[in-house]
């Protein structure tokens, strides 16, 4: 009897001695994690503290519609607005962000447009696309007029 209950009590005694082992590795896990969270939290938000603030709008350039073939044969009519910023001292010629879109939108069929999202997808490569070209000058573009056939 007695050898049964010791057996026991050295049984019981090896789970507990594991058991103990995994809830600290799991404790020191988790302070670990935290810790690198709240360090990225910390670093993070003063790295944004120094970015560049975001650029205030000016003026709003409209374009004159034109008339693009897509990729697959198919008609788009786009007419354009271009938001300044404020720091534009001479007004932006528009004739590079036409060259753009009939650029970017050549290459793309109106399935594309017409799948969900693809607007609006186009739409950001477009405003990428014109920011650099006009070296920030333009912060955004508006859709006056966006017609298929």
């Amino acid at each position: 009897m007695k050898k049964k209950k010791e057996e026991k009590a050295a049984g019981d005694g090896e789970p507990k001695k594991k058991g103990k082992k995994k809830l600290l590795i799991m404790v020191v896990a988790l302070v670990l994690v935290l810790g690198g969270a709240g360090a990225y939290l910390m670093l993070g938000s003063g790295g944004s503290a120094q970015a560049k603030p975001a650029p205030k709008p000016g003026n709003v350039l409209k374009l004159d519609p034109i008339y693009l073939n897509l990729a697959d044969g198919h008609y788009l009519k786009l007419g354009m607005a271009l938001q300044e910023t404020v720091d534009v001292k001479v007004d932006v010629d528009g004739s590079q962000a036409l060259d753009a879109a009939i650029e970017l939108f050549s290459r793309i069929s109106m399935a594309d447009l017409s799948a969900p999202g693809g607007r609006d997808q186009v739409k950001k490569d477009l405003i990428a696309k014109i920011t650099a070209l006009y070296n920030g000058q333009v912060m955004t573009v508006y859709y006056t007029e966006f017609v298929m056939q």
